[in-house]
């Protein structure tokens, strides 16, 4: 596995500040982000003890504002259309 750069840790490191603004954890800021996402059809956590359990409630209970949703798809544009009401996904650009 080829290990992230260092232009994808600073990008990581804008979102955590994001999560920290709302007081919550990265992985908590993931999880409300990743349930709210229109892309996205499903969440499967992996959760192994009582700690990431109580964590995950938390996330499904974040609630990211307008701006923070934008700043993120600005980091992190997506390389392709994943929505299937325009007939399936279609590769938006190589990023």
């Amino acid at each position: 596995m080829r290990p992230l750069s260092g232009a994808i840790w600073e990008r990581i490191d804008v979102v955590k500040g994001l999560a920290a603004e709302l007081g919550v954890s990265l992985a908590e800021y993931s999880i409300g982000w990743a349930l709210r996402h229109p892309e996205i059809s499903s969440v499967i956590l992996g959760i192994r003890n009582q700690e990431q359990l109580e964590s995950s409630i938390r996330g499904a209970q974040v609630e990211i504002p307008q701006e923070h949703l934008d700043k993120i798809d600005e980091l992190f544009p997506l390389a392709m259309d994943l929505r299937w009401d325009f007939g399936g996904p279609k590769v938006r650009a190589w990023v």
